[in-house]
């Protein structure tokens, strides 16, 4: 099933694994400052009520969160290469103009994620109002040209917004998604569309 919007043609199950390894830094970094603040509890003890009870209060909401965490990151290395192998049916575009838009992550990480790190808590209403604020992003999310605005991703793919033709169409602007870190203009390009005016885009050999 795909989001009901011309913006995103990408499957929800795609927008949800994009979005979710853009705040894998967070959920990492929450889940390790849950575990160091209840190291105390990190005793073995033999499995009982009690033990399984202890191991939910202190460590439960970390557990989730690298559970997830792990789900995110095998979702999007398959994502990648279903995209990858898809490129192949995209349209070979000669690039016109390019600018590097590789910083936005570092925003990204600045407004959303270091608010939460800064958090001292993490009790059932802290947790509620968590999902309620990854609900109300994601939301804004899945609608907007952010689900190529991740910190992960940005390990080994370039954000570019390119102006290119294709033939002799005329000229189009877009955002697009490259493996490595060297788009030059004059390059040629095949690019997918992942969404409007978001493309996956592969170095022609």
């Amino acid at each position: 099933m795909r989001i009901g919007t011309r913006n995103n043609p990408l499957r929800n199950s795609a927008l949800l694994v994009l979005f979710g390894t853009s705040y894998t830094p967070l959920f990492i970094l929450i889940a390790l400052r849950k575990i160091v603040h209840n190291a105390e509890f990190l005793h073995y003890k033999g499995i009982s009520l009690n033990s399984l009870k202890c191991f939910y209060e202190n460590f439960g909401f970390a557990f989730i969160l690298i559970i997830l965490s792990a789900t995110f990151w095998v979702g999007l290395r398959v994502l990648l290469g279903n995209l990858h192998k898809r490129a192949s049916n995209g349209h070979q575009a000669d690039l016109i103009s390019i600018s590097n838009r590789n910083n936005e992550a570092l925003g990204y990480l600045a407004t959303y994620i270091v608010p939460f790190i800064s958090a001292e808590s993490a009790t059932s209403t802290d947790i509620i109002c968590f999902i309620i604020m990854m609900l109300i992003v994601y939301g804004i999310y899945v609608r907007s040209n952010m689900i190529l605005i991740n910190p992960i991703l940005n390990l080994k793919y370039s954000i570019y917004e390119i102006k290119y033709k294709i033939r002799q169409d005329k000229e189009r602007d877009g955002l697009v998604l490259v493996k490595g870190h060297s788009l030059e203009e004059d390059d040629k390009l095949i690019i997918y569309p992942i969404g409007f005016k978001l493309f996956y885009g592969k170095p022609t050999d």
